[in-house]
């Protein structure tokens, strides 16, 4: 584990150790730092996973992300009475669709609703990245396919003029 990954753990549970509220400006500060450092690292985590033949994958852990994030509104917005509502909130703020049933109302709920935000950008272009790289891939098989295809035809023409031009040298 990278010494970046210990101190994400560190300051997570830091995070969660309780204190008064609500929080003081430099609390604020320091817990939106580390919410971004937190979203920063996420993308290089997840890289080697972004690849097509990865799309079961990438689903899986966007349902693990949809859950977490359920779980953080129903956590942060007292709105959200219950978990359902949360993983509700969590999909149309990610997809950025805001129906406007249920809406971030605390400073807490707005500022994950930024990262949830960003995030659900990034896993829906990743899923459709592969999506459309499953396409150009069964494409570029057929493409390949029909190349090999012309180059067997133009061996065996090349085969059958060398012969007619040996025929004729004789």
């Amino acid at each position: 584990m990278a010494l970046v990954d210990v101190a994400l753990l560190l300051g997570a549970l830091a995070s969660a150790w309780p204190t008064g509220t609500p929080w003081s400006g430099p609390e604020w500060w320091l817990r939106l730092t580390y919410s971004a450092i937190v979203f920063l690292r996420f993308p290089t985590l997840l890289a080697p996973w972004a690849l097509p033949k990865h799309l079961l994958q990438i689903l899986a852990l966007s349902v693990v992300l949809l859950a977490f994030a359920g779980a953080g509104f129903y956590w942060l917005e007292p709105h959200v009475l219950t978990y359902a509502d949360g993983l509700w909130l969590a999909f149309s703020t990610g997809a950025t669709v805001g129906y406007g049933d249920l809406v971030p109302s605390t400073h807490a709920s707005r500022i994950f609703a930024v990262f949830i935000v960003l995030l659900g950008y990034a896993i829906f272009s990743v899923i459709t990245a592969s999506i459309a790289a499953l396409f150009v891939g069964e494409d570029e098989k057929h493409f390949q396919q029909e190349l090999h295809a012309d180059i067997r035809a133009l061996r065996h023409e090349i085969a059958l003029l060398r012969k007619e031009l040996h025929g004729k040298a004789k």
